[in-house]
């Protein structure tokens, strides 16, 4: 069915088709790193080869903490690989919380983006989307919408169990999630009262690098969406932090709560030790070419080129790959570890044939339903005077709508029994997963996506699919790390994944339509899909046109066991195989848990380095010697 003129302003905005430049003018700050720093060359070797202990390939949320960790030991060498550089010497946007949803719409400074493209995806009418990620210090941490949650205790144990190794636990891997916390509590000079969140303070770490608090705004929309969640006896929990997901929370975010910005890996991992550690080298603007290995399968290090400059870094202990759930597959592929009737296709020399390598991708999809509403949203922030006010209330008090990202409350449920119009395929795939593994994260969304500038305020509730089955693979079209790898997600290809999410969109009018918002909040009809928008077909179809991806890619370098034929990794993160080669980020998860990533690819990151440095001391095994799949 044909959207109406707002559905199809929405649809252009909340995929992604194109990558826009441009941002409100805002307040802007003077970084600690600066351009007078970009050019220390003792920092910032450039295109100098050199040798090292180990070369970081990624400077990411994964690749910063691995490297962060690492060179504590002031006798440890330590070189970070990064195609990007400082996000702000681009642009100030990113750092201010309330801009967060500008990249949901596409005004990525081409700069700071890849611009990949997937292939053409039948669970999306066969169009193209573009798939954001970053390229810049902090990586998508750097510009995702800053929430940061664990994951479920079920979850961590299928985990375990599947990888063999009960250190994945959920009991065995809190402390890696905490290890990374500095968690601050909120100001109640800055916060209303009616929006205290619960939090056991047991649940979250203090004194790590990473800045976690709620912000200092809360978003009245989500007040009364907290408020309708109490209706349909959505219970609370603490914060997402204690293994148990099913209820409702105030999110937590990675906030620095003394200035109010964001908190990327780049703004706590990497900037308070780059000019105290003189064992940590930064190369960024540097494209790794390709993991260099000798006859024996171990790997020695890495080419890189910056401009036209081709230079190799020697790794005397490890390569560790945190270039993400898109890059690092492409990177081994084109290293010559993947498929080898692919690679020779390409006459890219075959060190290991890992058909595996690129498989089994997962991501999450999003999409919701709009209202007009009687509160304040960020649709306000497109007109002048409330932009103006919004400005200095940050700017003098880091207080106000642009201290918060914007959704900032949500709830994690199954659908319920009325709507479970399910295939036996569906029940199958659900019964597959631990209980305690909900199906949908239903989110308060008053954030611009789109919405008309006319003069009123609009949101939405979202729902993040949390069950995902649809898998795609990523591949290569050359033998070069400068063309784009083949993207392919496969979005709402699993009828699982077509099913549950159009009984999502069916339980969101359910929220939608408690008298609490249809009394108070909402003004007129729903305006997307809209309310002719109403049976499967129909739903399905908005569904293709509109849902979006949250960019988290996942399982590319898939963890697990000795003898797993679909796993790429041990549980250490070794890659089976070869020698002295490690991935420690988002490809390498098991699967893809239920819950927001971010705290999870942190918790990997912290738990591999944590290895890496075991292994060096006390010798690695054998687990990461396997020659056959």
């Amino acid at each position: 069915m044909a959207g109406s003129p707002f559905t199809t302003a929405l649809l252009s905005a909340w995929t992604l088709s194109t990558v826009a430049v441009g941002y409100p003018n805002g307040p802007w700050y003077q970084t600690p790193l600066g351009p007078d720093v970009v050019r220390d060359p003792t920092r910032y070797p450039g295109a100098i080869e050199k040798t090292v202990d180990y070369v970081v390939v990624g400077g990411g949320a994964s690749g910063l903490t691995v490297a962060a960790r690492l060179s504590e030991d002031p006798s440890v060498t330590v070189a970070i690989v990064e195609a990007g550089s400082f996000y702000q010497e681009v642009s100030n946007a990113s750092v201010v919380p309330g801009y967060a949803a500008d990249y949901l719409t596409g005004h990525i400074p081409p700069e700071l983006d890849w611009g990949f493209n997937t292939e053409p995806q039948a669970g999306a009418d066969g169009r193209v989307k573009h798939y954001t990620n970053a390229k810049t210090l902090g990586g998508n941490s750097a510009f995702n919408l800053m929430a940061y949650m664990t994951t479920s205790v079920g979850a961590m144990q299928k985990w375990a169990e599947e990888v063999d190794d009960d250190s994945w636990t959920y009991a065995n891997v809190t402390r890696y999630f905490q290890k990374s916390l500095n968690f601050t509590g909120i100001d109640p000079h800055k916060r209303r009262a009616n929006s205290t969140p619960e939090l056991n303070p047991a649940d979250v770490g203090y004194g790590g690098p990473l800045d976690v608090t709620y912000p200092n705004y809360a978003q009245p929309f989500s007040s009364w969406v907290k408020k309708a969640f109490d209706q349909v006896g959505m219970r609370p929990v603490g914060g997402f932090m204690s293994g148990e997901l099913f209820g409702s929370s105030w999110v937590l975010d990675t906030i620095n709560h003394t200035d109010g910005q964001r908190a990327s890996s780049a703004k706590t991992f990497l900037e308070p030790i780059l000019h105290r550690r003189e064992n940590l080298f930064l190369y960024n603007r540097t494209l790794a070419e390709r993991v260099l290995f000798d006859a024996d399968r171990t790997a020695t290090g890495v080419q890189a080129s910056r401009g036209k400059t081709v230079f190799n870094l020697t790794a005397t202990k490890e390569v560790v790959l945190t270039a993400g759930g898109l890059m690092t597959p492409q990177l081994l592929q084109v290293s010559g570890v993947g498929n080898a009737a692919l690679l020779q296709e390409l006459r890219i020399p075959v060190v290991l044939d890992a058909p595996q390598v690129g498989q089994q991708m997962e991501d999450h999809i999003s999409f919701g339903v709009a209202h007009r509403v009687d509160v304040e949203t960020n649709s306000a922030l497109k007109y002048a005077g409330p932009r103006q006010h919004a400005v200095e209330e940050f700017n003098e008090a880091q207080a106000g709508i642009l201290s918060s990202p914007g959704p900032d409350f949500g709830g994690f449920a199954d659908i319920p029994s009325e709507l479970r119009n399910f295939s036996a395929s569906t029940h199958a795939d659900l019964a597959g997963l631990p209980k305690d593994w909900p199906e949908g994260f239903f989110i308060s969304f008053p954030v611009d996506v789109g919405f008309p500038q006319d003069g009123y305020n609009y949101a939405m509730i979202v729902c993040t699919l949390m069950t995902p089955m649809s898998r795609g693979h990523i591949s290569i079209r050359s033998p070069s790390m400068h063309d784009r790898p083949v993207i392919d997600p496969r979005w709402l290809t699993s009828t699982s994944d077509v099913e549950i999410a159009v009984a999502a969109v069916r339980r969101i009018r359910q929220y939608l339509q408690m008298p609490v918002l249809e009394r108070n909040v909402l003004v007129g009809g729903e305006v997307a899909p809209g309310p002719e928008v109403q049976t499967f077909a129909e739903i399905h179809d908005y569904l293709k046109k509109n849902f979006n991806s949250m960019s988290h890619p996942a399982c590319t370098c898939r963890m697990g066991k000795k003898g797993d034929p679909d796993a790429v990794v041990d549980p250490k993160g070794r890659v089976f195989g070869v020698k002295n080669l490690r991935i420690a980020d988002a490809s390498v998860f098991r699967f893809l848990p239920p819950g927001l990533p971010l705290g999870v690819v942190y918790m990997v990151a912290e738990k591999i380095a944590d290895d890496i440095k075991h292994d060096q001391k006390h010798g690695a095994g054998e687990e990461g010697l396997r020659t056959e799949f």
